[in-house]
């Protein structure tokens, strides 16, 4: 009876951990689509009001969700303290002290970075088109990465049933 138990427990834990590596993958997607998304209203904000940066990146922390949401607001209230502290300084802080573990792929953390040291350095039509680009960039990766997931997830998924399948065969 214990041994069956242990056996059933064991196969349903590996199954478990595989979905809960599925669901991790599944949030990089997420939230590269969340910077994606706060973008596009970085770029509206920009376009159609004549609000301060800081206002801008509330409105938009507003808009979004997860971790993207606390990033984004954590830069506003930088901005908003601090008058003198440039975008660049803010997403710094927000990268230290938000997100300790990394919640975007490297190279989409490398778009965000490069987007990160142009702006409020430039025109309002010098920004609309630097986001235009990091936009299209995240586009490219995102269509990557949704790929990647899917092999990967798949992957993940049967490794999990095999390796429990492979422990019950071992108990049994």
């Amino acid at each position: 009876m214990h041994k069956a138990l242990g056996i059933i427990i064991v196969f349903f834990s590996c199954v478990i951990f595989s979905f809960i590596k599925g669901e991790e993958l599944k949030t990089k997607i997420n939230n590269l689509r969340e910077i994606k998304k706060a973008l596009f209203l970085i770029k509206n904000e920009l376009s159609f009001s004549n609000k301060e940066l800081s206002y801008a990146l509330s409105e938009v922390s507003k808009n979004v969700s997860g971790d993207v949401s606390k990033f984004f607001g954590y830069i506003s209230d930088e901005l908003t303290k601090d008058k003198g502290k440039s975008f660049r300084q803010a997403y710094i802080d927000a990268k230290e002290n938000i997100n300790k573990d990394c919640f975007l792929s490297k190279e989409a953390e490398r778009i965000v970075d490069a987007f990160s040291t142009s702006v409020g350095k430039m025109s309002r039509e010098a920004e609309i088109e630097n986001i235009d680009k990091a936009i299209v960039d995240l586009e490219q990766v995102l269509t990557c990465e949704n790929e990647n997931f899917l092999k990967t997830k798949k992957l993940i998924y049967s490794a999990g049933v095999g390796i429990g399948s492979a422990v019950v065969i071992l108990f049994i």
